[in-house]
């Protein structure tokens, strides 16, 4: 399994005036793909990883383990 990052439920302007439409598709589109994509390279030489979600992972660090 690799995970992939979730679309944003909402358009990057829906927050203005507030927070700007650029800001929203920075944080959104260029630093979690990084962490997504940091995530699936860790996980890809652990074979018995690929059927856990996430929150499994976190709940059973030990797996890395072995």
């Amino acid at each position: 399994m690799t995970y992939d990052l979730a679309p944003l439920p909402y358009r990057f302007d829906a927050l203005e005036p507030w927070i700007d439409a650029r800001t929203m598709e920075l944080h959104h589109d260029k630093h979690p793909p990084a962490y997504v994509d940091a995530l699936n390279a860790a996980i890809a030489s652990y074979p018995k990883l690929a059927d856990l979600s996430i929150e499994q992972i976190r709940r059973q660090p030990f797996l890395l383990l072995g």
